[in-house]
């Protein structure tokens, strides 16, 4: 009996159609804000070009998350299911706290295009982050069911860059927040 999958993972050339989607969005969005609109997107202003092409590269990386990698083995599917439930409890805490401040802001709080864009492309990256640090940098990574400390101990380089990685994501939350 198969696996129920509510989005099948695709293959590796869509991982690779992804990356294309990616840069050739983000060289649009490099054009678009350096230069002003593209002429050939005559309906749309500068500002609705941007978010036209950060869409895009939103939609870019939610490809190359759903998409396997050359060599999809067992220690490959270990890797992304920790870093799903990684990235989604950091995502899922950091839309919390947001909700909480908006709260006790006592103000209603509204929501724009690019702000639920920005979002989502948070917690891709997030996700993509990790799995690429498990995957690439610490080709050692174990899991298993011992404790926190054990765990940290036997994956250093991972826990130093993943500190380094979620105090960058919250100084800049914060920082943007403040202003």
């Amino acid at each position: 009996m198969r696996n129920f999958t509510l989005y099948p993972m695709s293959s590796y050339q869509g991982k690779l159609a992804g990356l294309a989607i990616i840069a050739l969005a983000l060289i649009m969005l490099l054009v678009v804000k350096f230069f002003g609109p593209l002429s050939f997107i005559p309906k749309l202003d500068r500002d609705r070009q941007l978010i036209l092409f950060f869409v895009f590269t939103v939609l870019g990386m939610y490809q190359v998350v759903f998409s396997k990698e050359k060599n999809e083995d067992e220690r490959v599917q270990r890797i992304r299911a920790k870093c799903f439930q990684s990235a989604f409890m950091i995502f899922a805490g950091t839309l919390i706290a947001i909700l909480l401040t908006s709260v006790t802001s006592h103000e209603a709080m509204t929501f724009s295009a690019v702000q639920l864009c920005t979002f989502v492309a948070f917690g891709l990256s997030l996700y993509l982050l990790l799995f690429h640090i498990g995957l690439y940098f610490d080709p050692a990574w174990n899991y298993n069911d011992d404790t926190v400390l054990v765990n940290i101990r036997k994956n250093k380089t991972f826990f130093i860059i993943y500190f380094i990685a979620i105090a960058t994501i919250l100084a800049t939350v914060f920082l943007m927040h403040k202003s």
